[in-house]
């Protein structure tokens, strides 16, 4: 009896594992998997994973696969992966190639293909020792020298490193373990070493050593440490199976077969039973759980399986062709599924086992509600219609429209209280035979509790939370004086009424007064959530793709998120005794509540950088870098290792110095870009985070410092201010200077014109010599004397005329040359007069010379003519001719004045001038000063140039060219 008890509850318990299926995900193309036949996985400590596939060798980060191989490498297939202690992972082909992988790249350590002749070898890193184990013997190798340090022939059936030693089992039947000096010690020899032992293999559990092997077509289990043999029926599902892999994870035995999974716990009394089976239909070549509580199983058909949390099911067997519209656990073990096409399952949660209730009209199940006390299930749709269904005698009855289009129901000892869309009522008395409807609101409702303890209801309507009595009084509840919209409404087992109100969170209700708990700031995943049950002293909810634990005891929270494998939206949840059986839209789950390890501990994994742009240029990673004021331009790329991390992790980020706050990536972007950053000293931070900011890695920084450019820099300021004051006191030395320079011109420019009123008076005095005023004195009083009256009266007008003229033009500078041959011809008329007409002048202006706009400098051409008059006509007897002529250069640019006497010459004037020095022409020297002191201010200066007429050395005349730069008014 006691045999048969202990055999059913086996059956039982390993009934309600099997009843369900951890959520799993398929690795596939669309995930960037590579292969579909692996052999091996690691992670090495940079949480990178390595797998090692038909094609090659790969490392993932958790979003990307990357090939890592080499051109010399002649196998694509690697297997063996183990990991030294310099972050090498190695790993060996067919061919025989001993090969490591670092970074980027895969390196041939060995080529042993001369050797190993086609068997695939084993190795092993001990040390600085790399371990060869193949069919026919051992050997060893130092790494860093590739020596060869050891050599044993052997004929291996079996090899298995373990708890850090190499165990070897032969083909005579010992076991060996290699010892630290290279030397196989013998472990274990079986008794009977003829019969052949094959399809070895070993592992380990609780620090003792196993050796599984067939023999004479049995399948043995051996512990080794114990010399114990193991009851073979408790391994009976493994006979005829080939086991690929034996890890020992969560205190279990988890065997990778050619079908599938199988996973072995251990009793009290020390016997094995099975405890799990998965993938059944996959050859499962490795099994491996991550620092993340995922479990990855890789396959020699299939690719890659993960389960993110093992705890989580999937009742795979029920194949839904309707969507999942509601939800409503029913009795012990049995879950009422509402569909869209007008059918209700009932699930045996144990058993997977399914009954259909098929309603008359293909109505969408709206909602599903449980009467403990009648054993009956109330089927509300989207139309007026409705049922119930009798439990004990599966009887389904039409109720009309009594429970049509709920949107809650909540049944009291003798009522029911119904929501629909547009009121809320009553069914007074509803089991007996005296029903009454009571109307209540006539206004849109969300939800509805009934307390029983206290014989009250709660109604949450669209603009109100309403509590009803006994009496149906109600008494209206608001939060801080305001009122409040609430959607879900559940009661714990210490009677506290719990409330999600919209945008606020959950509040518990005591009495009339009303506290917010939990809402978005202290953890809650959202304000407004999808669904709210009580278990116990806690609360389970929903949003989204989420689940929450809320315990109302401890204020404790905690997650399932998407990383626990909750690809979908949740459309529905309830709670079937020590279950949480929760619905997408075709597909239903479940996950024991009372199990703390349901929730995982989560690391989140470490961000590392990967990348550093500066300008567009690549930069190796460093902690700090200096750059200058143009190069402000940083790219940071960045990396978390961890499954699908693309998926569940985004990165905080904060530039200090820069932000203001801390920014969040969206989902499956690694990189962050500043462009044209201002001068100054910035810290980069970037930490990994969950996806609801539930965890945060501890971060990564790096610094920066942007120098100023150079015009900001203190030396160039100091520069520039210098230069500043410089030119500053330049500018007023020079001002100062400037203004002492004009103050001399003014000086000057009135000794100047001091000296020209001088020259002109000189001049005019010259002009006026007593010789030419007596001459025209006598010549007047000669006209006088012989009567000559109209002489005398037209001489005097003209030599009183030639004064004013001069007394006009000695008042300033310069006159229109018109100006200077009216005086000239008034000079010429009178010499002429005086000269008895023996002078003959002739006068010529050239075309083209405008004589009212040229100017010249006044009384300048008057003294020439005197002196040609005075020193080389006077001395000749007769035939005084006298010629002066006007024209302007060839450029229009100068007035060129010719003055041509035929008079005795330079050298004969002279030699007379020195006889009578009395005759000194005052105007010539005059003149010259004048000439200089025009030239002082010019850059076109005045020229004079005097020169003989000769032939044959005889004096003939004198010329006088003048040139006088054109200024015109």
């Amino acid at each position: 009896m006691k045999y048969i008890l202990a055999f059913f509850v086996v059956c039982f318990s390993f009934e309600m594992v099997l009843a369900q299926h951890p959520i799993t995900i398929n690795m596939a193309e669309k995930d960037g998997l590579p292969d579909v036949e692996f052999y091996d996985i690691i992670r090495d400590q940079k949480d990178l994973f390595w797998l090692a596939a038909n094609s090659g060798l790969y490392r993932y980060n958790g979003t990307d696969f990357l090939k890592v191989d080499c051109k010399q490498q002649k196998g694509l297939s690697v297997f063996n992966l183990t990991e030294d202690c310099a972050n090498r992972i190695w790993c060996v082909n067919l061919y025989g190639q001993i090969m490591y992988g670092q970074n980027d790249s895969l390196h041939i350590f060995k080529d042993l293909h001369q050797v190993l002749k086609g068997n695939l070898a084993s190795i092993f890193i001990e040390n600085n020792d790399l371990i060869v184990v193949w069919e026919e013997g051992i050997l060893i190798f130092d790494i860093k020298t590739a020596a060869q340090k050891f050599y044993k022939k052997v004929f291996k059936i079996a090899t298995q490193k373990i708890q850090g030693k190499i165990y070897i089992f032969t083909s005579n039947g010992i076991v060996y373990s290699l010892a630290d000096n290279h030397q196989l010690v013998q472990f274990y020899q079986f008794d009977n070493q003829e019969d052949v032992k094959v399809a070895a293999i070993f592992f380990e559990y609780k620090d003792k050593v196993y050796l599984s092997y067939r023999e004479n077509y049995q399948r043995t289990f051996i512990d080794l440490t114990t010399n114990t043999q193991l009851n073979t029926s408790e391994f009976k599902e493994l006979y005829n199976l080939r086991i690929i892999r034996v890890k020992e994870l969560d205190n279990k035995l988890w065997f990778a077969t050619n079908k599938g999974v199988f996973v072995y716990s251990i009793n009290k009394d020390e016997s094995w039973q099975l405890s799990a089976q998965y993938f059944s239909d996959e050859i499962v070549s490795d099994i491996f759980k991550d620092i993340d509580e995922n479990y990855w199983f890789t396959t020699l058909n299939n690719g890659i399986y993960v389960m993110p949390n093992i705890l989580i099911g999937k009742y795979k067997d029920i194949l839904l062709k309707e969507s999942v519209s509601s939800l409503e656990a029913v009795s012990k073990n049995l879950v009422a599924i509402g569909t869209t096409e007008g059918i209700v399952y009932l699930l045996n949660t144990q058993t997977e086992k399914v009954t259909t209730i098929q309603l008359p009209h293909l109505k969408t199940v709206n909602n599903l509600f449980y009467n403990e006390a009648k054993e009956e299930l109330y089927i509300s749709t989207n139309s007026r219609l409705s049922y119930s269904y009798d439990l004990k005698k599966g009887k389904l009855k039409s109720e009309g429209n009594k429970f049509g289009v709920t949107k809650g129901l909540a049944i009291t000892e003798t009522d029911i209280v119904y929501l629909t869309y547009n009121r809320a009522q009553v069914y007074l008395n509803t089991f007996t035979n005296h029903q009454k409807i009571k109307p209540l609101e006539r206004k849109r409702a969300y939800s509805v509790l009934s307390d029983l303890n206290k014989n009250t209801v709660y109604i949450g309507y669209i603009d109100e939370l309403v509590k009803y009595d006994s009496l149906w009084k109600p008494t209206t509840l608001t939060l801080k004086g305001e009122n409040i919209q609430v959607s879900h409404l559940a009661q714990t087992e210490n009677g506290v009424i719990w409330a999600n109100i919209n945008h606020v969170g959950i509040a518990a209700i005591v009495g009339d007064s009303i506290l917010v708990k939990y809402k978005l700031d202290n953890g809650l995943i959202d304000n407004n959530l999808s669904f709210i049950k009580a278990v116990g002293n806690k609360l389970w909810c929903s949003y989204k793709g989420y689940l929450q634990c809320i315990n109302t005891e401890t204020d404790k929270i905690t997650t399932i998120t998407k990383q626990d494998g909750l690809e979908n939206l949740i459309t529905g949840l309830t709670i079937s005794d020590s279950l949480l059986i929760f619905s997408s839209r075709r597909e239903l789950y479940a996950l024991p509540i009372y199990n703390e390890l349901l929730f995982k501990k989560r690391k989140v994994p470490e961000v590392y950088f990967t990348q550093i742009l500066i300008g567009n240029q690549n930069e190796n990673i460093k902690d700090k870098y200096i750059l200058p004021y143009e190069k402000n331009s940083v790219a940071f790329h960045f990396q978390a290792n961890s499954f699908e991390a693309a998926k569940h992790l985004k990165f905080k980020y904060k530039l200090r110095g820069f932000d203001t706050q801390w920014r969040t990536t969206d989902h499956g972007i690694s990189s962050v870009e500043y462009n044209s950053l201002p001068a100054g000293n910035f810290t980069f931070e970037i930490k990994t985070t969950t996806a609801n900011n539930e965890y945060t890695s501890t971060g990564k920084k790096i610094e920066l410092v942007i120098q100023l450019p150079f015009w900001e820099e203190w030396w160039f300021i100091t520069l520039c201010l210098s230069l500043v004051f410089g030119a500053l006191i330049f500018y007023y030395q020079k001002k100062m200077k400037s203004r002492e320079e004009k103050q001399n011109q003014i000086f000057d420019k009135l000794v100047q014109e001091k000296k020209f009123t001088t020259l002109k008076l000189e001049n005019l005095r010259s002009q006026m010599n007593p010789h030419f005023i007596f001459n025209a004195l006598n010549s007047i009083q000669e006209y006088i004397i012989n009567n000559q009256k109209n002489l005398a009266s037209s001489y005097l007008v003209k030599f009183s005329r030639l004064i004013r003229i001069y007394l006009q033009h000695s008042q300033v500078n310069d006159v229109t040359l018109s100006a200077e041959i009216e005086a000239l011809s008034l000079y010429l008329e009178l010499e002429k007069i005086r000269f008895e007409e023996e002078l003959k002048y002739h006068l010529e202006i050239a075309e083209g010379v405008n004589t009212k706009r040229i100017k010249v400098p006044s009384i300048f051409i008057q003294p020439y003519v005197e002196n040609a008059i005075k020193h080389g006509l006077l001395h000749k007897k007769n035939n005084r001719k006298l010629e002066i002529k006007f024209e302007l250069s060839e450029c229009k640019t100068k007035l060129l004045c010719r003055i041509e006497d035929n008079g005795v010459g330079r050298e004969a004037a002279q030699r007379i001038s020195a006889r009578n020095s009395f005759h000194t022409s005052f105007a010539t020297k005059a003149n010259e000063e004048r000439i200089d002191l025009y030239n002082l201010n010019r850059s076109n200066k005045i020229s004079v140039e005097i020169n003989d007429i000769k032939e044959n050395n005889i004096a003939l005349g004198t010329v006088v060219s003048i040139s006088i730069p054109v200024k015109k008014h």
